[in-house]
């Protein structure tokens, strides 16, 4: 048997980041019901005209990315390329053939800021389409690819099977006529 990696369809990567949302989601809403949010207020940000307001709202969004930051690195650093939806659907990042390093998902983790840009994650999805392998920027920089987990045991092609043919079924090479034979001159 031989082990043989597969790339993780896009459906299996969409389905393993939107379980993943929904469990960020739900801990938004219980940190928000409990008022546990930031340990500060958002109130700010509508306060003063202008570019205040502009460069205020960007700060915002830079703190309310920091929970899905946070959640990625750790959990993908701590177990070798896995979340929660990464683990359901059966996928994992990987580098080289083996679960990606702590160094490789922290450098995929950082980098995944600009597949953010300029929203909901705009350049990650392109660079998936564009790429061969399926990566986005920080996969690319990272050096990993994403695949399917546990690796599968392929069974080795088997050779072609040998033509045997039974001996009634052998075609002479020429058909023999009967021949006049000449008797050699004298």
């Amino acid at each position: 048997m031989a082990r043989y990696i597969e790339l993780a369809p896009l459906g299996r990567r969409f389905l393993a980041l939107l379980l993943d949302g929904v469990l960020l989601t739900l801990i938004y809403v219980i940190a928000s019901n409990t008022d546990f949010r930031y340990g500060f207020s958002f109130s700010w940000v509508a306060r003063g005209t202008g570019s205040i307001v502009v460069w205020r709202y960007f700060l915002s969004l830079l703190f309310a990315q920091i929970p899905t930051f946070i959640y990625f690195l750790v959990l993908e650093t701590v177990t070798n390329g896995l979340t929660l939806g990464k683990s359901v659907m059966g996928v994992r990042v990987a580098e080289n053939g083996q679960p990606a390093s702590r160094k490789a998902c922290l450098i995929r983790n950082v980098v995944r800021l600009v597949d953010y840009l300029p929203v909901s994650y705009l350049v990650g999805i392109l660079s998936v389409s564009v790429d061969r392998k399926m990566r986005r920027v920080g996969d690319i920089v990272a050096g990993t690819v994403v695949v399917r987990w546990p690796i599968r045991e392929r069974p080795n092609p088997s050779p072609a099977p040998r033509t045997v043919y039974p001996s009634s079924t052998k075609v002479p090479r020429k058909a023999s006529s009967p021949s006049k034979t000449r008797s050699p001159p004298t």
